[in-house]
This record gives structure tokens, C-alpha cells and sequence, in this order.
């Protein structure tokens, strides 16, 4: 099968994966949600230095779902973001990516993820320049994954598509039947990455975990496109921070403000990525306060909690959907 966009996780595509989203609105008694509202800043880098910033250049979601059925216990959890090109110098990038988990596992189907992202293969400031030059003359090049764990195995499909030049962030959802359907008819690859009897469970869910453990320094492993990967996670206070954003309203007390500092990396490999999440330990909301990565070596992202947007219309649960067709 063909590698695309989202083959494997660095710089570029961490954005990917933090930058999707889950299912929302299940009618059932024993459901439980939280979301958060993420107003995006963006800092453009030279050697290191910020040269330029602004505030407001996207907006993020997420979401989080538990859902106590006869079956188990279902838990979903997402995050979709994504630029205003008005705001973004016509930079046009949006994703959106949901897990699911079911406790115990139904028919050893215990976990699975559905997600997207745009395409970008920019490496320097001059290529976000030409790539801006282009932006809205052609199709919106994006790529798709999917992805489930099923008695021990991992296994995941993607596939790379092309949508109507003017898909962008503000009108996307109309589209996401069609996305799905595409990987969907895409032949899926088995991974024998984790060991028999590991728990093998995708990045949202094992990131949330550490984040709220009571360990300040961890180690944890997660699966994505067919490969396993290593989370390492040193978590600490940050009043500073959290005095800001005390300020802001998003925390009712500075010195509850924790910061995550983080790398993840292909358990083969030694190349890592580092991000940041901040989180408040007395809120009854887990969900991050704010998210620092930097998907290009001359940009930085930070998604910031923002209780004045407008809430988020999430698409309908796609846990019920089919599993993949593994092709071996």
C-alpha cells in the first residue's frame, strides 16, 4: 500500500493526530461528556527565534464520552482543528481524528479510530510561501486512516484522496461520509508490533491516561498506522501559566496548572517529537487547557482553551460502523 501523509508520526504529523475528533451526541442514560473550546496562535520561527505571531489564525475541539451500556463500558475521544485562511495568510489545513473503546472487548474488537487530515509537504518557509501561491487553485489533497484493535492485533488502511478546492475548515462535515468511505474500501495491513497479551490501545486514549496518573515521570506505549510507538511524559506545576490562565477564567486556582512535557517516538526508532499539554487537577473537566507543538521546524501551534467560541456541532457516533477488511 502506498504511504501517505499519515505512514508514520513526526513533526508534521502530530498535528495530525491531536488535530481530529470524536463521535458526540448518544442518547443513552449513562453517558458522560465533557468538550473544550481551543482558540489557535501561531508563532512563525527563524533559526529558533520568533519573527512573527498572531492570535486566532484556527480554533480546535475536543471531546470526551463515556457511555456505560450493557455491553461495557464505551469511551470516545477526539479533537478536530484546523486554519481560517483569512487569518492564516490563505494557509487552508483542517483534521479531524475519533477513538473508541470498549470495556471488556466486544468479539475481541476492543478499540478503533477513523481520522483525517490535509496534506502538506512543506519543509521551509519558502515552501509555505509557494504552497500559498497555489492554495485554492486545485483540489484540497488530504489523507485518511483507519484504524482498530482486535484480539491482540493492530490493524489499520489509509488512503489518500483529493476534495473540491474550496473544502476548508468552516465547511468540511458534508464531506466526512464520503473521506470515511474512501479508506473504508481501502485493504487494511495487520501489525504484530505488540507483544501477545499487551494491551494495545490508540494515542488519545494513552495520552489522557498519563496525563491524569498520579506518576510525574512515565513511560507508555500506543498504536498508529501499523507501527508501535513509545508516549515518555514528565509532568510538573506551572503557576506561571496557570496565573494567566487564571486570569483568562479557564482555572479557578493557579497552582492546580500541571504541564506534560512529552516526546513520542517509533519504538524501532530514536528520532522523537516533543509537545506540551497543560491541564488542571481540581477541574471536573480532563480535557487539556492548552496544547504546544511544532509541526514545522519554522512554525509553532498553541491551542489555548476559549469559552467564547462557538460550541461544536460533532458528528454523529461512528462506533457502530464495519471493521476493516484486513487483506492479511
Amino acid at each position: 500500500m502506498e504511504e501517505c501523509i499519515l505512514s508514520s508520526i513526526n513533526r508534521r504529523d502530530l498535528f495530525q493526530i491531536l488535530a481530529g475528533a470524536l463521535a458526540a451526541r448518544a442518547a443513552h442514560a449513562g453517558l458522560q461528556g465533557q468538550d473544550r473550546r481551543y482558540r489557535c496562535d501561531a508563532v512563525i520561527l527563524l533559526f529558533s527565534m520568533s519573527i512573527y505571531s498572531r492570535k486566532g489564525v484556527g480554533s480546535g475541539y475536543a471531546c470526551l464520552r463515556k457511555d456505560r451500556r450493557e455491553s461495557g463500558l464505551h469511551t470516545r475521544m477526539a479533537f478536530a482543528g484546523g486554519s481560517w485562511p483569512e487569518r492564516a495568510k490563505g494557509l487552508n489545513h483542517f483534521g479531524f481524528i475519533e477513538e473508541n473503546i470498549q470495556e471488556p472487548a466486544s468479539s475481541g474488537r476492543n478499540g478503533h479510530y477513523f481520522g483525517f487530515m490535509t496534506s502538506a509537504k512543506e519543509e521551509s518557509i519558502d515552501d509555505a510561501k509557494q504552497r500559498l501561491a497555489k492554495e485554492g487553485t486545485g483540489p484540497v489533497s488530504m489523507a485518511a486512516i483507519l484504524g482498530q484493535f482486535v484480539a491482540g492485533r493492530y490493524e489499520c488502511a489509509v488512503a489518500n484522496l483529493g476534495m473540491p478546492a474550496k473544502t476548508s475548515w468552516a465547511n468540511w462535515r458534508p464531506f466526512l461520509p464520503q473521506i470515511r468511505k474512501s479508506v473504508e474500501g481501502t485493504p487494511g495491513k495487520a501489525s504484530a508490533a505488540f507483544a501477545q497479551g499487551e494491551i494495545a490501545r490508540p494515542f488519545l486514549h494513552v495520552l489522557m491516561s498519563a496525563v491524569h496518573s498520579k506518576e510525574t515521570k512515565l513511560t507508555r506505549s500506543f498504536g498508529y498506522s501499523g507501527r508501535k510507538y513509545v508516549l515518555e511524559m514528565q509532568k510538573a506545576a506551572d503557576s506561571k501559566t496557570g496565573a494567566r490562565l487564571l486570569q483568562n477564567g479557564a482555572v479557578r486556582s493557579a497552582a492546580d496548572v500541571i504541564v506534560a512535557s512529552a516526546t513520542i517516538r517509533e519504538a524501532s526508532q530514536k528520532k522523537q517529537t516533543k509537545f506540551r499539554v497543560w491541564f488542571d487537577t481540581a477541574a471536573g473537566n480532563p480535557l487539556p487547557l492548552r496544547i504546544e507543538l511544532q509541526p514545522r521546524s519554522f512554525l509553532r501551534l498553541m491551542f489555548e482553551a476559549d469559552t467564547t467560541l462557538t460550541a461544536f456541532d460533532w458528528p454523529s457516533d461512528s462506533s457502530t460502523h464495519e471493521a476493516i477488511k484486513t487483506s492479511v
